[in-house]
């Protein structure tokens, strides 16, 4: 195999984390209009109420959430006026539920001239240090939905659950917490992964809910509808057509062909059972600090894009 050229030594320090850790909440704002189109024929099985096109831009203060509505006429659907120099994943919202696009493309290429895929070897670490994270972290429950990658980089769909009582944060009893997350990692020596220095991780989607809507819950994440990128060289994409998953209920991942990927449970520790993680964790039930980063500001389900 031969390499490109040589990785700069990665310095991923305490200080580069934290600021990051603080750059993730999400604001929903209008997106700035420009030239930019998406296109593409859509079948589905389901009603499609509303599409949106989402960007997510990272800034000095926090990545910065636009979403442009768009319109299916025909079976022909139409994103206008989007910015370009930015990043889309395509929000489809339908009786069943929603479907979600989520950004897998763009990751850096490795550094060998024949680009070399993500080993199981490199999926395992990344699995692990997840999990090694989590253990002790405020979600009950915590699985991989998807994750593709090169040699040297990976993106991760990740999703956690909280189902027990919390201090803080407006907590209402019965209260449950879903969120997904898109984690980026990266192994530019081959050495040992390590969470990307820039951007670690941003959130998708965040939501509060009681046990009876929680229970209704119903999303597909589709990297196939993500990671649309348009330039001012390339401001147009006609994704050409596009066969929609149709929401079955519950939280998970498809396959470009629609296909049903099999997450890969962190937490509980299949290994061990959840009464043995519930008991490592049970004095964050109590501590309004521990709570801060994952609960303030979360949007309750009307507040979700």
């Amino acid at each position: 195999m031969i390499r490109r050229k040589q990785s700069l030594p990665l310095a991923l320090t305490a200080a580069v984390i934290m600021a990051a850790v603080l750059a993730v909440e999400a604001a929903v704002a209008p997106a700035a209009a420009g030239d930019g189109i998406i296109e593409a024929a859509i079948e589905a099985d389901v009603e499609i109420e509303k599409v949106y096109a989402i960007e997510r831009r990272p800034t000095r203060t926090g990545v910065e959430m636009h979403r442009t509505e768009g319109r299916i006429s025909d079976g022909r659907l139409r994103i206008t006026d989007l910015p370009t120099d930015a990043i889309f994943d395509l929000r489809f919202e339908t009786p069943r539920g929603v479907i979600e696009g989520w950004d897998a493309a763009n990751l850096p290429r490795s550094d060998y001239v024949e680009e070399q895929p993500l080993s199981e070897e490199s999926r395992k670490e990344i699995f692990d240090k997840i999990a090694n994270m989590a253990r002790r972290g405020f979600f009950d429950e915590v699985e991989v939905l998807d994750i593709q990658g090169n040699i040297q980089n990976a993106a991760v769909l990740l999703r956690q659950v909280r189902t027990r009582p919390f201090v803080g944060g407006g907590y209402r009893r019965g209260e449950r917490v879903h969120r997904v997350d898109r984690q980026q990692w990266e192994d530019p020596e081959e050495h040992t992964w390590q969470p990307h220095r820039d951007l670690p991780w941003y959130a998708i989607e965040r939501l509060r809910l009681m046990p009876e809507e929680f229970d209704k819950l119903s999303r597909v994440y589709a990297r196939h509808l993500g990671g649309i990128k348009l330039t001012p060289r390339r401001p147009r994409a006609d994704l050409g057509r596009l066969r929609l998953p149709t929401p079955e209920g519950g939280a998970y991942a498809v396959d470009p062909e629609n296909r049903r990927i099999a997450p890969v449970q962190l937490k509980p520790d299949p290994g061990e059972g959840a009464e043995g993680d519930r008991r490592d964790q049970s004095e964050q039930a109590v501590s309004p600090r521990a709570l801060e980063q994952d609960v303030d500001s979360m949007p309750t389900q009307g507040d979700s894009p």
